[in-house]
């Protein structure tokens, strides 16, 4: 994984890979069986080894299919031209069953966060906790942004764990931690400020300003800022 999270040269390297084994396929003359058993025992594990670590966006990845299902739909028999849904529909529902890169991305992100949450004695098991933990704090907000994938989160910049949310988002699905780490308000009053800020719906700018009396908060991309109204 980028420890700057980018995944630019991925993306080049997945995209090199993918077009060639298109153009590998162009030239090939092999039965519907042999294409099929080449689709799923050879280029899917290949494609998608990288790319829990390195995920692509939902664009990303239909392009991708886009390419190899231009070539693989007439091998196995099917029109090139047939619709999304029935491209990827199960064989037993009457589709081609060809799988979608995003959501092969998706269900191997959830076994991979599932795996380790599952093993919290390990090394990897406590340091995904931590940056949950971190992520949550960070975020600022009173619901857990794993759970609730439905509310509005500030800006922040790229985590794998808020691309494993979009994908929990794409399916409307939610991920449950008995003990999820989120801050309690200590007294009955107390709120969470995000959450007060992104109530505002005036706010659409990157940043989020929020007033308390004595100065404002500025709430940006990657920080916060404090202004006061007075200088002492």
């Amino acid at each position: 994984m980028n420890p700057a999270y980018i995944h630019h040269h991925a993306a080049q390297a997945i995209t090199s890979k993918n077009n060639h084994y298109a153009q590998l396929k162009e030239m090939n003359c092999l039965s519907r069986s042999e294409a099929w058993i080449f689709y799923t025992s050879f280029y899917l594990p290949s494609i998608t080894y990288s790319l829990p670590m390195n995920p692509l966006s939902i664009q990303q990845c239909t392009d991708l299919n886009a390419r190899i299902c231009q070539v693989l739909l007439p091998k196995c028999g099917y029109n090139r031209n047939m619709s999304a849904a029935k491209r990827y529909a199960p064989h037993y529902l009457g589709g081609a069953g060809f799988r979608h890169l995003y959501f092969e991305q998706g269900d191997l992100l959830l076994q991979h966060i599932f795996k380790y949450l599952n093993s919290p004695e390990t090394t990897i098991g406590k340091l995904l906790r931590t940056t949950i933990s971190w992520t949550q704090a960070f975020l600022g907000t009173s619901r857990s942004f794993l759970t609730d994938t439905h509310q509005r989160l500030p800006p922040t910049g790229p985590s794998w764990l808020l691309d494993l949310r979009k994908f929990l988002i794409a399916i409307n699905a939610n991920v449950h931690l008995s003990d999820f780490p989120i801050s309690k308000p200590l007294r009955s009053q107390d709120r969470f400020i995000m959450d007060i800020a992104l109530q505002n719906q005036q706010h659409r700018r990157p940043e989020i300003m929020v007033f308390f009396g004595s100065g404002y908060i500025i709430i940006g991309k990657y920080d916060f800022f404090f202004f006061p109204t007075k200088l002492q």
